[in-house]
């Protein structure tokens, strides 16, 4: 009974290992029919697989395969193979030609794929619409910190595949730049002083700081080979929160990528919800956006690009929740019969807060000035 137990569990684990089964008829060439067939078949495990096989499965010989029928391999019209964590494959010749020092063969083959395989298949699938950014390490003061701060940005937004390595295949931008400038700088102004009339020492120290950040960028458009954008970002600040500033710098850099690259939508969906196709931290609760419908679209007349579409205002909405890949918003302002046709939103720049004049202060009283203390 537990050796029983034991074949079932072995048995098992063997069959879920390998899950997926596709066929293809592939072609393959070579010296002799085994090389023709293993050349065949390693075509067809990298079509499926999306997985390089070494070359050296190409000199395998006639003892790693299993023969369907006869002794003789010139003879077997099926045979497997097993390529590892690639897959397996089993075939069955559909015509073959031999002649001089080299022969064709066309098969058709059945990939059997690991299940991880599978996995990582449909999870490329669910990316292959994302741009690809290969973010470099920044330089100057503070970089790393930077570095960091911008590239868990892009990350959090889930729009685009970030990678560290420019020289990979596929990518699409590479963002690289500088921190011109991090630093805080802290004044202390000491005013204290002793009353001459009676002896009392007054403290009166005050601290100042001044906080600034500078960041300077370039976005590379591999693609077409361009600088696709380029900015100088200030940041400062009367506190001495420098590694804030950091962070804010980063945002802004985020959002000007963004907005070149992916523009934030809002959604209307059928259940009456209005939802931004942004989130994490991207997005912040209570922040307000404005609303924009695209219009007609404006050609540069000289080189024939797209300069994109002309723009109306239709409304203002507020973020009323904010979940890891969207977030809900709310119409604070503009008709909903608007927001059917995905418009563009656009951050709010905060007012600045009207100072009201204050009220002339009354004439103090005149008190005339006598020597002593007054009580």
């Amino acid at each position: 009974m537990g050796k029983f137990s034991v074949l079932l569990v072995a048995l098992f684990a063997s069959s879920s290992a390998l899950a997926g089964i596709e066929s293809i008829e592939v072609t393959g060439t070579g010296k002799t029919l085994p090389l023709a067939i293993d050349a065949a078949l390693v075509s067809a495990v990298e079509q499926v697989s999306g997985v390089t096989v070494s070359s050296q499965r190409q000199s395998l010989d006639s003892s790693s395969r299993k023969s369907g029928e006869g002794t003789s391999f010139l003879r077997q019209r099926t045979g497997e193979m097993n390529f590892g964590t690639a897959g397996r494959a089993t075939y069955r010749i559909l015509s073959e030609n031999c002649g001089g020092e080299k022969c064709k063969v066309r098969l058709l083959a059945n990939i059997e794929t690991n299940d991880d395989l599978e996995r990582q298949k449909k999870l490329k699938g669910m990316n292959k619409n994302r741009r690809t950014i290969a973010v470099e390490p920044f330089v100057g003061a503070h970089s790393k910190e930077f570095s960091r701060a911008i590239e868990a940005r892009l990350v959090q937004d889930r729009k685009f595949r970030v990678i560290s390595d420019r020289k990979q295949p596929g990518v699409d931008y590479v963002l690289k730049g500088r921190v011109v400038e991090a630093r805080t700088t802290k004044r202390v102004v000491d005013n204290s002083r002793t009353v001459e009339l009676t002896g009392e020492h007054i403290d009166d120290v005050q601290v100042f700081y001044d906080s600034k950040v500078v960041v300077e960028y370039q976005l590379i458009d591999l693609v077409n080979n361009q600088i696709k954008w380029s900015a100088k970002v200030p940041t400062t600040s009367g506190r001495n929160n420098l590694s804030y500033l950091l962070e804010l710098s980063s945002r802004k850099v985020f959002e000007q990528l963004k907005e070149n690259i992916y523009p934030m939508l809002l959604i209307a969906a059928e259940d009456g919800s209005l939802v931004l196709n942004s989130g994490g931290s991207t997005v912040e609760l209570g922040e307000r956006f404005e609303v924009f419908a695209a219009g007609e679209k404006i050609i540069d007349p000289i080189t024939k690009e797209s300069l994109g579409f002309t723009e109306s205002k239709i409304g203002i909405i507020k973020v009323i929740k904010v979940l890891p890949k969207m977030a809900y918003v709310e119409l604070v302002e503009g008709s909903r019969d608007a927001l059917y046709e995905l418009p563009i939103v656009r951050k709010m720049a905060k007012s600045k807060a009207s100072v009201k004049a204050k009220p002339k202060a009354a004439e103090a009283p005149v008190v005339k000035k006598s020597s002593g203390i007054i009580l």
